[in-house]
């Protein structure tokens, strides 16, 4: 299955597929979730091309999740390096704070929702001034060998004890559930 444009790369994953005897089947990544999610479940993969973006005209796909995800690194690596926070705690922290949060409702509508009943007005007008100087104090890290290593050994000293097959194979699964879930409640 592809989670991909049409662009060439599809093709070679549609070729590669039918040359193997299986199915293909794909849906543009600028469906929306529940178009996905639904294709999905149709199809059941066992394997998934996925593009990282692409531009139509002036839309650019793919590439803005990218952005905000490299803006959340640069600053938990910042941390890290800093010695504010442990690898193992920023992850805690982000997979059970706003990750979950932003996982239901985006981080727009979150921030409205917290608003209570004034929404994301009262929310900017209020906490906008400091956001700004949290702003001006983010990190600026270098990845150095350094702070690579401490991110490695980190990442080592988190997971020690764990099978990570095992671990990778229930976040897919509660991915899935999580997915499902979602559709069950109508929450995008």
């Amino acid at each position: 299955m592809g989670y991909v444009p049409n662009t060439p790369e599809a093709v070679v994953a549609f070729l590669a597929t039918a040359s193997i005897g299986a199915t293909w089947a794909s849906c543009a990544s600028d469906f929306g979730a529940r178009a996905v999610i639904d294709r999905f479940a149709q199809i059941e993969p066992v394997v998934l091309f996925v593009a990282g973006g692409y531009a139509y005209g002036a839309k650019n796909t793919g590439h803005i999740v990218n952005r905000l995800q490299a803006a959340l690194w640069r600053e938990a690596y910042h941390l890290v390096d800093i010695g504010a926070v442990s690898v193992a705690d920023l992850d805690l922290a982000i997979a059970n704070g706003p990750g979950l949060r932003w996982a239901l409702a985006g981080p727009f509508a979150t921030q409205h929702l917290s608003g209570g009943g004034q929404g994301i007005g009262h929310i900017l007008e209020h906490l906008g001034p400091p956001m700004v100087q949290w702003w001006d104090d983010l990190g600026h890290p270098q990845l150095s060998d350094e702070l690579i290593a401490k991110i490695v050994a980190g990442v080592d000293a988190e997971l020690a004890d764990r099978d990570e097959t095992d671990l990778l194979r229930r976040r897919d699964a509660a991915l899935v559930e999580l997915l499902h879930l979602k559709d069950r409640a109508d929450v995008d």
